[in-house]
């Protein structure tokens, strides 16, 4: 199990490193004849957007000479020219503050360009690198407050957005202090939904006996039943979002175990043991869209931390008093990893349908005694939208 969970660790990592794109998501552009289209806007770098009318259009392109602006949830974008060293680019820009001094932002830095500063002229000046911090001081004169210009000194400089956001709200302020900057929030978006599934539970006892005359040790009968719970989705439009669920399930099963006697070869016996978990599992996944159509496919992966809410074991025979193994539930800990496909059923209703394995280790208190197999189909349903 940990080499499934050092893969998990990898994937993620890589998922989150090639995938700072998001699909389709509901906006709108502004030609730079002054037409406003509305429809469905994906960003592709600083240089080329998609716009579609919906899911089951065709996309057309848009490069920054021919708009002037774009919005996709709720976040505007203008298209602008910058020079440096005589050279010119058209590139997007995403807004920060608007006001007598704008911000902007690269969605994708270029280089050691992340930030533009937008001058009361119209004109940009990109703060790039080590050159940010003499670029800031040779456009922001008009301001002498002492507590301004103690913000701009070298040593209290640093590359950041939240550096030059209090650097341009201050000198706002400081130049017109009649006029309000506003600042551009990324709306947060979440979802909450409940679940429901059918499961195929199973355990593999592995607590090793010493007793040389039999060994319940193996896999038990595969335990159809149910899975029920809720989860909590962030950022669910997203190509990569973030999900905790939580879930409750539960094996019941035995197997006879045949008792042998080496002194004596036609001794025929056996032990019947049987055991029983009820348990809450809540996996905190990575789902990763890798196919955006009218029906989205996604996988996800994470780590799946389970408390067991009973846990008890029985062995019975010939000439046995029906015994109770003592054992003591707890927290433990497992994997989770699923396919599934995002089913649009209204404008603002979706349907999750996904096929995953919830696997988790076994515990009596401290000790490993087994692993809980799971294989799940199951169904979620958002009910509240953010």
């Amino acid at each position: 199990m940990k080499q499934v969970f050092i893969i998990i660790l990898v994937t993620l990592l890589h998922i989150a490193n090639t995938s700072a794109q998001q699909f389709f998501s509901s906006g709108r552009v502004i030609t730079s004849q002054g037409d406003t289209l509305q429809g469905e806007v994906r960003a592709k770098g600083n240089k080329l957007i998609f716009l579609r009318a919906n899911s089951r259009a065709p996309e057309r392109s848009y490069t920054p000479d021919q708009l002037k602006s774009y919005t996709t949830e709720g976040v505007n974008h203008i298209a602008a020219l910058l020079t440096e060293e005589g050279i010119t680019n058209h590139l997007f820009l995403r807004e920060r503050i608007k006001g007598y001094i704008s911000l902007y932002s690269l969605d994708n830095p270029e280089g050691e360009l992340a930030y533009v500063l937008q001058l009361p002229d119209q004109s940009f000046v990109p703060l790039r690198g080590k050159m940010a911090w003499t670029l800031l001081n040779r456009s922001l004169t008009e301001c002498t407050d002492p507590a301004f210009l103690a913000r701009l000194e070298s040593h209290r400089f640093f590359y950041d957005y939240s550096y030059f956001e209090q650097i341009v709200i201050a000198y706002n302020r400081c130049v017109k202090p009649g006029e309000l900057s506003s600042l551009t929030k990324s709306p947060f978006h979440y979802e909450v939904g409940a679940i429901l599934g059918v499961v195929r539970n199973r355990w593999d006892y592995s607590f090793v006996s010493s007793n040389p005359y039999f060994n319940p040790n193996g896999l038990y009968p595969v335990y159809n039943t149910f899975v029920l719970g809720g989860f909590l989705t962030l950022m669910p439009r997203k190509r990569l979002s973030l999900m905790l669920e939580a879930l409750f399930t539960q094996y019941k099963g035995g197997q006879s175990t045949v008792v042998t006697n080496p002194l004596d070869p036609t001794f025929q016996d056996y032990r019947y043991y049987s055991f029983q978990e009820q348990f809450l599992a809540l996996p905190i996944t990575a789902r990763y869209v890798f196919l955006n159509r009218a029906l989205r496919w996604y996988i996800k992966a994470g780590v799946g931390f389970t408390y067991s809410l009973t846990l008890t074991g029985h062995i019975s025979g010939n000439n046995l008093v029906d015994t109770e193994i003592q054992m003591r539930n707890g927290l433990s800990i497992g994997y989770l990893l699923g396919l599934g496909i995002d089913i649009p059923l209204a404008t603002k209703r979706r349907l999750y349908a996904e096929l995953r394995t919830l696997p988790h280790i076994i515990k009596d208190g401290p000790t490993h005694i087994g692993d809980f197999r799971s294989a799940q189909l199951i169904v979620g349903m958002p009910l509240f939208t953010h």
